[in-house]
């Protein structure tokens, strides 16, 4: 499981991300640009989330 966090006021907004099979922690450390990148290219369901949050902060 990868975890992305973001500080939304006084919240923190919190996202898993399941792999499809179990990676060593050296692993991910070795390829973590790769998933950043990744998962920012699918981010804009997660700052949709965090924009309604916002809203009712």
């Amino acid at each position: 499981m990868i975890y992305m966090t973001k500080k939304v006021g006084e919240l923190i907004l919190s996202c898993h991300f399941q792999l499809s099979e179990v990676w060593s922690n050296r692993r991910v450390n070795s390829y973590e640009s790769d998933i950043v990148g990744a998962i920012m290219d699918k981010r804009q369901p997660f700052d949709f989330a965090i924009d309604l949050l916002g809203a009712f902060l």
